[in-house]
């Protein structure tokens, strides 16, 4: 018959003491924690980026509408020389497209930029999506007496959002000027 040896104080036991485990899994978590934190962050950047390149890319195309077609009009109805005004309209020599009108409207939850062309049949086009407010759009007559016409062009885009994470808020004011040549 074999009897059981119990070990003794001086002998070596296989495998991990508690505290040991203990502090194993305190460092996994500190780890898998960092990770997790710099993932979040991460996220946060790439959504400011996109917000912010949302918002330049559609008031920069605005911009650049609003000034070509000031630069095919023939004259500027509104507003009056010497005059600001939320509305820009201007005389073109394309029937199709006389009078040519730059406004903000309320779709039911975005104010948003737009191009009405025409009478008749208007066709109006959206500048902006449902997704950048459109504000304080302003349009000044700058035209001297014996030229065509100038415009200054002035409106802010802020991203529509509803959360209410810092990250997602972002406002831009565009600024320009158009003359008919």
């Amino acid at each position: 018959m074999k009897l059981l040896k119990l070990p003794t104080l001086n002998q070596r036991q296989d495998g991990f003491s508690l505290l040991e485990m203990l502090i194993y899994v305190a460092i996994f978590a500190t780890i898998i924690g960092a990770v997790v934190g710099l993932a979040g962050l991460a996220s946060a950047q790439k959504a400011t980026s996109q917000i912010t390149a949302d918002i330049n890319y559609q008031g920069e195309a605005a911009m650049a509408l609003i000034t070509q077609t000031v630069h095919q009009a023939s004259a500027i109805t509104t507003p009056a020389a010497g005059g600001s005004n939320s509305q820009l309209s201007l005389a073109m020599g394309t029937a199709s497209v006389n009078p040519s009108v730059f406004s903000s409207y309320n779709d039911g939850t975005t104010n948003r930029l737009r191009i009405s062309e025409g009478t008749g049949t208007v066709i109006q086009t959206n500048l902006t999506n449902g997704k950048a407010s459109i504000s304080n759009l302003t349009f000044t007559n700058m035209s001297l007496s014996g030229t065509k016409g100038s415009v200054l062009i002035n409106f802010t885009l802020t991203y529509k959002t509803t959360s209410a994470r810092q990250e997602l808020t972002y406002s831009k004011q565009f600024t320009g000027a158009a003359t008919i040549p």
